[in-house]
C-alpha cells in the first residue's frame, strides 16, 4: 500500500488543502498496472506531517505482511494513528489477515515476472516410484538398519535403472540433467555422484537374498499368488571389456555372437508369473547341473510354506537327463519341452487329442504319447480366425511342443499354464538382457559385475510388477513402450515475483495425455507428484 494526494476543498477550513488516499498496486488479466483503492484517509487537518504519515503507511504494510511492532515506535502521533486507520481496513473489511488470506496474497505473482527452467522427465520415474511403494522395499530397506537418506539413493538408483537402464557413469549424467527422479525421491541432486553410486549399489548387494526374499513374499501377498509353478533356466551375459583379472567370467559359447567375449551365466528361479524366487551368478564355464542342487535347496526355502511342492519347469536347452534326474531326487515334480524329436507321422491321430481352447483366439491339442517307453505329452497349437467348432474350419499350426513331465496331467488349466510358463521364459530374459542392459556388461572388477547385475535384477521387480497388473486390464505393452508413453510427462520450474517481492518458485509436473492416464488408472496410481511452492529473497 501506499499513498496518494490530490488537492481539494475542504469543507471546515474553506482551503484548498491535501486529501490522501490509501491505494494499491494491482495487475488485470491483460497485465495492466491498476491502482485499486484501499482507503480513504481524508484530509489531516494539521494533526499529522507528511513524515509522521508516510511513517504510518510503513507500519501499516509490515503489520498486514505479518512484520509489523508498533511497540518500538516513540511517536504517539503515529502510534495513534496507525490503531486508527488499521480499525479503519479491519472494519471495511479491506484486508484479510487469516493465513490463508496472507497465503494467497503470496502466491500471486506478476505474469511479466515468470519465467519456466529446468524442464525433466518425470513419467517414468514416478510410475516406478509409486511400484516401490506399493512393494513396500522403502518399509524393508528401513527395517534392514538403511537410514533415511540411503534408502532415498537406493530408490533413486532402482528408478534409474528401471527408466535408463545403462552404466552407473551414464546414470549419474542422467540423474544430473534429464530426470526429476531426486525431486520424487527427496535425496538431494547435488549429493549424486558416481562413487556415491557404486557404493550404494555394493551396499543392497549386501542384503541380495534378504531383499530377494522379502520381494517374493510382497508379491505373493500382494498379488495372492501360490508359487505352484516355478521355472528354472540358465542365461549368458558378455562383456565388452578385457576382465583380465576376474575369477568369474570365462570363455565360452555364446548362443549366436560374441564368441570371443567372456561371458557369466545368471541362473534365475521365477514363478509363472514371472516374479523372481531366487537368483545366482556362476562362471561362464559352469556346467548346468552343477548349479541345479544349489537352486533348488534355495527354492526349496522360498516355496516352504506351500502345501505340495513347486513343479519346476526348464527350458529345452537345459533339460538333459542329468538334470532332470537331480530334480527327481529332490523331490520335485518337472515340466519341460523335451529335446527329442519326433516324426508328425508317429503321433496319434487328431481324434485322440483333448481340445483345449484359448482367450486369445489359439487352440491347443494334447495328446499323450510314449518315446523309448517315457510318457510325453505332445502340445500342438493352432489360430484360426473364429475358435474351433467344426474340423471343416481352416487352422494355421503355430507350433509343436513334446512335454516331458512327471505329472498325470489331466487338468485343463494347469496344461495351459505350463504351456504359457515355457513361453515366459524367453519374455523375461528378454526383457532383462536387453531391456534393462544385463547385457553386454563394461564393468573390469568382478565385485562391480556382481552389483551391477543385482541392481538390474531389482529394477526388474518394478518393470515386472507393473507389467503384471497392466496384462490384468488387458494392456500388453512392453516395458519399452510404457516408457515411450511416460516419456509424454515432464517436470517444469516456474518462477515469479510476488507482492512481497520475493521469489516464488513452483516445482509442478504437467498433466498427464490419455495413454498415460490409462496406464495410472489401471495401476491405481496417481497422476502427479505433489506439486512443490517455496520462497526466496528476490535478489536483483
Amino acid at each position: 500500500m501506499f499513498l496518494r494526494f490530490s488537492f481539494r476543498n475542504n469543507p471546515k477550513t474553506g482551503n484548498t488543502e491535501t486529501y490522501y488516499r490509501l491505494v494499491e498496486i494491482s495487475r488485470n488479466f491483460n497485465d495492466v498496472v491498476c491502482h485499486k483503492l484501499i482507503l480513504n484517509i481524508g484530509f489531516t487537518n494539521n494533526e499529522i506531517n507528511i513524515d509522521q504519515l508516510i511513517k504510518v503507511v510503513s507500519i501499516l504494510n509490515e503489520r498486514v505482511n505479518g512484520k509489523g511492532n508498533l511497540l518500538e515506535e516513540k511517536d504517539q502521533i503515529v502510534i495513534n494513528y496507525v490503531n486508527k486507520l488499521w480499525q479503519e481496513l479491519l472494519d471495511s473489511k479491506k484486508i484479510d489477515l487469516s493465513e490463508a488470506g496472507i497465503e494467497k496474497k503470496r502466491r500471486s505473482v506478476g505474469l511479466n515476472t515468470l519465467t519456466q527452467d529446468n524442464v525433466r522427465k518425470v513419467g517414468g520415474e514416478w510410475l516406478s516410484y509409486q511400484c516401490l511403494k506399493q512393494l513396500e522395499l522403502d518399509v524393508f530397506l528401513k527395517e534392514l538398519g538403511l537410514n533415511e537418506e540411503t534408502i532415498q539413493l537406493s530408490l533413486t538408483q532402482i528408478i534409474s535403472r528401471s527408466v535408463s537402464p545403462n552404466s552407473e557413469l551414464e546414470t549419474f549424467s542422467w540423474i544430473k540433467e534429464d530426470s526429476a527422479v531426486c525431486e520424487i525421491t527427496q535425496y538431494p541432486i547435488e549429493k549424486i555422484t558416481i562413487n556415491e553410486l557404486y557404493k550404494n549399489a555394493k551396499l543392497l548387494y549386501k542384503h541380495k537374498d534378504r531383499i530377494e526374499q522379502f520381494l517374493g513374499k510382497r508379491t505373493n501377498e500382494l498379488f495372492d499368488l501360490t508359487d505352484k509353478i516355478i521355472l528354472y533356466d540358465l542365461t549368458n551375459t558378455y562383456f565388452e571389456c578385457r576382465k583380465i583379472a576376474s575369477e568369474l567370467s570365462k570363455f565360452g559359447r555364446y548362443k549366436s555372437i560374441h564368441n570371443d567375449d567372456k561371458l557369466i551365466v545368471l541362473a534365475m528361479a521365477i514363478n509363472v508369473e514371472g516374479f523372481i524366487k531366487y537368483t545366482d551368478i556362476f562362471k561362464g564355464k559352469k556346467s548346468n547341473s552343477n548349479s541345479l542342487p544349489l537352486i533348488l535347496n534355495k527354492l526349496r526355502d522360498r516355496t516352504s510354506g506351500l502345501t505340495s511342492k513347486a513343479i519346476v519347469v526348464i527350458d529345452a536347452g537345459i533339460a538333459t537327463e542329468e538334470n532332470l534326474s537331480i530334480i527327481k531326487s529332490k523331490g520335485y515334480d518337472y515340466v519341460c519341452v523335451g529335446q527329442d524329436k519326433v516324426k508328425l507321422s508317429a503321433l496319434p491321430k487328431k481324434s485322440d487329442k483333448k481340445i483345449i481352447f484359448t482367450q486369445n483366439n489359439q487352440t491347443l491339442y494334447l495328446q499323450r504319447i510314449q518315446i523309448d517307453n517315457v510318457e510325453n505329452y505332445s502340445l500342438e497349437v493352432t489360430s484360426s480366425a473364429n475358435k474351433i467348432k467344426e474340423e471343416s474350419v481352416a487352422t494355421e499350426l503355430v507350433g509343436k511342443y513334446i512335454l516331458k513331465t512327471t505329472l498325470p496331467i489331466e487338468e485343463e488349466k494347469v496344461i495351459w499354464n505350463i504351456y504359457n510358463t515355457i513361453q515366459e521364459i524367453e519374455s523375461n530374459f528378454k526383457t532383462l538382457k536387453n531391456d534393462l542392459d544385463l547385457r553386454p556388461i563394461n564393468n573390469q572388477y568382478d565385485d562391480d559385475t556382481l552389483v551391477h547385475l543385482h541392481v538390474g535384477l531389482l529394477s526388474y521387480w518394478v518393470v515386472n510388477a507393473i507389467r503384471y497388473q497392466l496384462k490384468k486390464h488387458n494392456i500388453q505393452d512392453s516395458w519399452k513402450e510404457i516408457l515411450r508413453k511416460t516419456n509424454t510427462q515432464s517436470m517444469i520450474t516456474t518462477s515469479g515475483i510476488n507482492a512481497f517481492n520475493e521469489l516464488v518458485i513452483v516445482i509442478n509436473c504437467s498433466i498427464p495425455n490419455v495413454d498415460l492416464k490409462i496406464i495410472y488408472d489401471a495401476l491405481n496410481y496417481k497422476y502427479c507428484p505433489l506439486r512443490k511452492i517455496k520462497y526466496e529473497e528476490n535478489k536483483p
